[in-house]
């Protein structure tokens, strides 16, 4: 059978996307990390039966977690480049997850995008859910709802091209939730197409002006105007 949905999950070490996965199967298929060195490794693949759509599978892709360093966020981004044309697994979504007590995401309010790395590809952002993370282990739940706002005008340029900003409960109807927001893309090879290009234009080194890793960058200072490099 083939998969409806083939999710690519992206994030910085810690944000939780191993917990989505186990939240999202009901059981631990996927090692949890609980310190800032990511536990995953390698791209992983993790097959699951939608539990409200007999019949309908979806592909949930593990990645190792992006630390905020231009070098090794460029590698990382690299090897996961490499595994999904060796798999021949062609993402129809993301979800990007983002811990909500971060505060690490580079808005400092330039026009110039998120230059070097653009997306240029607007029919990306309407395949990528934004899911902050961690909501339980905020003791003022109002820092996080301010925090959520500060994010949903960072990712605005994002949001108004199709993104969805949503909040992960850790349960596993929640994380069904997030999944079902991208369960009816039609499948192509556009977000495979994107990383690749993005890939190919990260300078080996991060502009001067620039002090996080390129993840950050991207998610960070996308606008949705921007045609090309």
């Amino acid at each position: 059978m083939v998969a409806n949905s083939r999710i690519l999950l992206l994030g910085q070490t810690g944000a939780g996307k191993s917990t989505f996965i186990n939240a999202a199967a009901e059981k631990e298929v996927a090692t949890v990390g609980h310190s800032l060195q990511s536990c995953t490794s390698e791209t992983s693949a993790v097959t699951l039966t939608h539990p409200n759509k007999p019949g309908c599978e979806v592909i949930l892709i593990d990645t190792p977690g992006f630390d905020d360093s231009w070098a090794e966020d460029k590698e990382i981004l690299a090897r996961i480049v490499g595994w999904l044309k060796k798999t021949n697994i062609a993402p129809t979504g993301i979800i990007y997850l983002h811990e909500i007590s971060q505060s690490r995401n580079n808005a400092d309010g330039q026009t110039d995008a998120m230059n070097p790395v653009k997306l240029s590809n607007h029919v990306i952002a309407g395949r990528i859910v934004l899911a902050t993370t961690k909501w339980k282990t905020l003791r003022d739940q109002t820092v996080g709802d301010r925090r959520q706002e500060e994010l949903a005008s960072q990712w605005q340029g994002m949001l108004d091209h199709g993104s969805k900003a949503v909040r992960f409960a850790d349960s596993h109807q929640s994380a069904w939730d997030i999944i079902d927001c991208l369960s009816n893309n039609v499948p192509n090879d556009a977000i495979q197409a994107e990383l690749d290009r993005i890939l190919g234009n990260i300078a080996t080194k991060a502009p001067s002006n620039v002090r996080v890793g390129f993840l950050s960058h991207i998610f960070g200072k996308f606008r949705g105007k921007s045609s090309g490099l």
